[in-house]
């Protein structure tokens, strides 16, 4: 028997008993799978065509943001996960160079383990069908987790994940041209920074442009440019 059917239709029938709710505002949502009503999600903030930095985002980090990010990392709601990576991609492709190809940054692999899936990978698979794009997911390779960096400086940040990233075989080292990598969430730009050193250590010719779905902007000090010679400006 196929079960598939017969759990659309259960799934059917219990929203219609008890209809879901918004995780935030406790709203009428369309659909549970996805957490948060059309409300909410149309309450992200967008940004402009880049932030100065070298780094183009879909969106300013902010509460909602957060809660949705998380729910699609840490609790494995994929689906609220795939819709932000919907959306942000929706957001960032008309500012985008078609058939580009595209790196995810990487999880370290005990990671990926655990959460079965690489955020960064989802956003880019979702821009990769709309630029018509290849994605190349060994072009990058994380060789070591690092601690923790949520909540830590720049200057601590930089440290953790120094040395983190090396060139793929994936990457071919004569390619030359534009390259977008992605990632879920920007703040100081160390984890693009060094990701770019490994890519342009092995293929000195290539552009390298940082696409991410958030943008975290900390204070002043905090938050140093990452464009520097050999990271494009969009």
């Amino acid at each position: 028997m196929e079960l598939t059917p017969l759990i659309a239709h259960a799934t059917a029938a219990l929203d219609w008993l008890w209809p879901p709710v918004c995780a935030r505002c406790e709203a009428r949502a369309e659909a549970a799978a996805t957490r948060f009503c059309d409300a909410c999600w149309a309450g992200l903030r967008p940004l402009g065509r880049h932030d100065g930095q070298g780094v183009l985002a879909a969106f300013a980090v902010d509460s909602f943001f957060l809660d949705a990010l998380a729910a699609g990392k840490y609790r494995r709601q994929r689906p609220v996960l795939m819709r932000l990576a919907r959306t942000a991609a929706r957001r960032v492709e008309s500012w985008l160079p078609r058939g580009t190809p595209i790196v995810p940054v990487p999880l370290a692999p005990d990671k990926q383990r655990e959460r079965g899936f690489n955020q960064a990978e989802i956003f880019g698979r979702e821009l990769a069908a709309r630029l018509e794009a290849p994605l190349i997911v060994d072009a990058l390779v994380r060789v070591r987790g690092g601690k923790a960096i949520a909540g830590t400086s720049r200057t601590e940040r930089a440290g953790r994940v120094r040395g983190a990233f090396r060139a793929g075989p994936g990457l071919d080292p004569a390619r030359e041209g534009s390259l977008l990598l992605v990632d879920d969430l920007v703040t100081t730009g160390s984890t693009s920074a060094d990701c770019l050193r490994a890519l342009t250590s092995v293929a000195p010719a290539l552009d390298v442009r940082v696409v991410a779905m958030g943008r975290a902007f900390g204070p002043r000090e905090d938050a140093p440019p990452i464009a520097r010679e050999g990271l494009a400006r969009l």
